[in-house]
């Protein structure tokens, strides 16, 4: 059965605009269902068809209708199929490109950071090499100012080594004599030289050897003066030593006879504890004027005026120290405090010295004068102490001071 040429064009036009709505819409829209076809194709022949031929269109299409929706549905089933994996190429191809885009994305992004970190690191470069240049220009000039100072420096060295072989040269050929001498003539030689030259240290070293000039002049004299004094020193010592050797000689003496004196302490040796009577005791003379006795156990002993006078009856002064016989021990007591007591030293010192003139006839006077004296000795009121008289021992020989 023919098919009718203006419900084929229709169609055609509607598969065509249906292909071209499929192609421009990406996600590939279709035709809904068979129902909107038929709709579409049943309303473009109603349209094309004169208002006669309805009724002969009708019966007509009875007939047509399952044929061709079912040709149509089978076509368009295919062309759905084909576009639909069409579809899916298109949706994997754009997926693809989609993450590509997306990696470029990326890699411009960080491609994007490089080049600005690239531009940070050059700037900080050209800094660094700006700071750098100037670093390297003031190192540069400070190294020409110590080439500059180490070339002074040592032209300075190369002098005063000359200077200082000089100095050698001088010392070791110069006597001790004139060595003044010539270290005044080798620093008036550096100062003519140094005249006019730049400050290198050759007038501190010329003021120096100036200096040490008249300080080896003045050690010249001092040594001259000391050889003077060496040489009377020497002519002194011989005296001395002629001196000494009369003095060795008058020292065996006295130790001889210190010998014999010293055996007869031992046969009567003198008692430095409690004193009795019958003991021998020995007296020193204290710093108030007044002999005391030698006593260990710190107990008051004083030399009576009788003995003091019997020791001291043919001396011209005093002795050191009186060694005696105890016969009589007297003991008494400090009744009252003098006012001075280097005043009533010295009282007393007069006292004895006077009385000790009178001896003899005037012992009674000394000893009732004494006894009056209420605190003789400037002892502390109340204290105790022992007035001994004692006896010359025999064979014993009383010697006066040196004076």
């Amino acid at each position: 059965m023919p098919m009718n040429p203006q419900l084929d064009s229709s169609m055609v036009d509607l598969q065509l605009d249906k292909g071209q709505t499929f192609d421009q819409d990406k996600k590939g829209r279709l035709v809904d269902d068979e129902d909107t076809v038929l709709a579409t194709s049943n309303m473009a022949v109603s349209m094309s068809q004169p208002a006669d031929a309805l009724s002969y269109g009708t019966t007509l299409e009875s007939g047509l209708d399952d044929k061709l929706n079912d040709a149509f549905v089978i076509e368009l089933q295919k062309d759905l199929d084909r576009k639909s994996s069409q579809l899916d190429i298109a949706e994997l191809k754009i997926q693809g490109l989609a993450d590509e885009v997306s990696k470029l994305g990326k890699e411009l992004e960080m491609s994007r950071k490089l080049l600005d970190e690239s531009q940070m690191n050059c700037a900080h470069l050209e800094n660094s090499l700006h700071q750098a240049r100037k670093e390297a220009q003031t190192n540069l000039c400070a190294a020409d100012r110590k080439a500059s100072e180490y070339s002074t420096l040592r032209i300075a060295a190369v002098k005063m080594h000359g200077h200082f072989e000089r100095l050698k040269n001088c010392v070791l050929l110069a006597g001790l004599a004139n060595f003044s001498e010539y270290l005044q003539d080798l620093a008036q030689s550096i100062g003519s030289v140094a005249d006019g030259s730049e400050d290198d240290g050759t007038t501190e070293f010329r003021e120096c050897l100036l200096m040490l000039a008249d300080k080896v002049g003045v050690l010249s004299r001092q040594r001259a003066e000391l050889l003077d004094r060496h040489s009377k020193t020497e002519a002194a010592n011989e005296q001395l030593s002629k001196e000494l050797a009369e003095k060795s000689e008058l020292v065996n003496t006295l130790s001889f006879r210190h010998q014999l004196e010293k055996k007869q302490g031992n046969k009567e040796k003198i008692s430095f504890g409690r004193l009795e009577v019958h003991e021998i005791a020995a007296f020193i003379l204290n710093s108030t004027g007044f002999y005391e006795a030698i006593n260990r156990n710190n107990s008051y002993y004083f030399l009576s005026s009788e003995s003091l006078a019997l020791f001291t009856d043919n001396l011209t002064s005093r002795p050191n120290y009186i060694i005696g016989q105890i016969v009589h021990i007297e003991r008494r007591t400090a009744k009252s405090a003098p006012s001075s007591t280097s005043e009533r030293a010295g009282d007393t010192k007069d006292r004895v010295d006077i009385l000790m003139s009178e001896v003899g006839t005037k012992q009674l006077t000394l000893t009732s004068e004494i006894t009056q004296l209420e605190n003789p000795y400037g002892l502390t009121v109340g204290c105790e102490y022992l007035l001994v008289t004692i006896a010359m021992l025999p064979d014993t020989t009383i010697h006066s001071p040196l004076s």
